[in-house]
């Protein structure tokens, strides 16, 4: 999808000099086009609508997560209505959504909007997708932020985990996120492996 491309993009210019001066101008530059998608094809448009999606993103690399995360509801309402709850774009921007409400402290929902995505996800994609297993890993790592919530992100952890050695390999990206997530929750309680 455009948006992943875009999200590389403005993760890169983090390491540019003057990297700041280019991500105001990016999210400038965004907010001119979201501007002009909604006069000139509406507010529903496919086009409005990943241009709104791109300017969350471009909002969020700048460190606006409250603002991004605005953007994202629109994003998600639009497309659940457009292309309805299955469909792999509105799950990506329901995840999106989520992992901001989770970081903004908003524990529950962001557990209602991450365990609707792993649904939706094992539905379309199935148990052993790499979007399933992001996903799970973003309902995990929501649900270890909350206080006394440890064994139940474990046990997400440890799924993640098993489903990543047995699909994707010992050294897939993936697998070592779930390895490195599930130790420091068992580090951080004591819980020797």
């Amino acid at each position: 999808e455009a948006a992943t491309g875009l999200a590389k993009q403005l993760k890169a210019l983090h390491a540019l000099p003057n990297a700041q001066q280019y991500r105001e101008q990016a999210v400038g530059l965004l907010e001119q086009i979201v501007f002009e998608r909604r006069r000139t094809v509406g507010e529903t448009h496919p086009a409005t609508i990943t241009a709104v999606n791109n300017l969350a993103l471009g909002l969020h690399a700048n460190g606006d997560a409250e603002a991004a995360s605005v953007l994202f509801a629109e994003v998600h309402k639009a497309r659940r209505a457009t292309l309805g709850e299955s469909h792999p774009s509105t799950l990506a921007v329901a995840a999106k959504l989520g992992q901001l409400q989770a970081s903004k402290g908003q524990h529950a929902d962001a557990e209602a909007t991450l365990r609707a995505t792993l649904e939706g996800r094992r539905r379309t994609h199935g148990e052993e997708s790499e979007a399933t297993i992001r996903s799970l890993l973003s309902l995990a790592n929501a649900i270890n932020a909350q206080p006394e919530r440890e064994a139940e992100a474990e046990a997400l952890y440890r799924e993640a985990l098993d489903t990543c050695r047995a699909v994707l390999g010992v050294a897939h990206e993936l697998t070592l996120i779930a390895l490195n997530n599930l130790g420091c929750l068992l580090q951080a309680s004591g819980t020797k492996e």
